[in-house]
């Protein structure tokens, strides 16, 4: 399992608005619904490494980039 990461990221260009981040992290990922493309939110209180491991693996088109030491 990862510790948490330098830098967390969404390939806008790719991101195709599924939502899976979302639903299986939340504290790291919302939708914007206005551009409908996922997001890396500002809710460092609830942020799951695993979660994030999980949403990235997950990402149906590889938009998630996790940046570690």
């Amino acid at each position: 399992m990862m510790s948490n990461p330098e830098k967390v990221t969404v390939e806008e260009p790719i991101c195709i608005g599924s939502g899976s981040c979302a639903r299986l992290a939340p504290g790291w990922f919302r939708m914007d619904e206005a551009r409908g493309v996922a997001v890396v939110t500002d809710d460092v209180d609830d942020r799951d490494p695993a979660r994030l491991e999980l949403a990235e693996r997950t990402c149906p088109v590889g938009a998630i980039i996790i940046e570690s030491t």
